[in-house]
């Protein structure tokens, strides 16, 4: 017994005075993280307005008739130049359409682990010196920031993907258009 007192008292005694200033930047790293999470909702929120009003102007020029016309014309140029149109704006639609169910799934939040302010209200960490009460911010911070960390990377991998498509949406639309002007 006189032993395993010798060690908590040991224990207690190594002290680790950076625990106190590391703490602070512990905190501002888990700020920021928190503001570049809330930026992502954002930007997702407003790449979904876009991505809305796009989808509604590529769907009013989808044309089932301009599909008809594929089979029933019989020059050879006004054919290939309706299929490149039909398949152009095909194309772009389901891009488009793609994109807004990525990012309405984005929206979605992941369950990930955040600072519990009220674990901090604990008899232990109020008896107990600074710097060990630091030392317990320091890994609960920690552990809150590589959790929001994986999420906010899978999730701006995600948006970049999407973002990808629009592109992708948009160059196929100009092209229809093009082609339509052509026809």
């Amino acid at each position: 017994m006189a032993k395993k007192k010798k060690r908590n008292i040991k224990k207690e005694q190594v002290l680790y005075p950076s625990a106190v200033m590391l703490k602070e930047d512990c905190y501002n790293e888990y700020q920021r993280l928190i503001e570049t999470y809330d930026k992502i909702y954002e930007k997702v929120n407003i790449m979904l307005a876009f991505c809305g009003v796009v989808l509604l102007v590529i769907l009013s020029k989808v044309d089932i008739s301009r599909y008809m016309l594929l089979f029933q014309t019989e020059e050879k140029a006004l054919f290939i130049i309706s299929l490149l149109y039909c398949v152009a704006i095909t194309i772009s639609a389901w891009f488009i359409f793609t994109s807004v169910v990525h990012l309405l799934n984005l929206l979605k939040g992941k369950k990930m682990v955040v600072f519990d302010s009220i674990a901090i209200r604990n008899e232990k960490i109020y008896e107990s010196q600074e710097e060990s009460a630091a030392l317990w911010l320091i890994q609960k911070y920690t552990d809150s920031i590589s959790s929001i960390q994986n999420v906010i990377k899978e999730k701006q991998d995600e948006y970049d993907k999407t973002v990808i498509k629009v592109i992708i949406s948009l160059m196929a639309y100009a092209v229809a258009l093009l082609l339509e002007k052509g026809i």
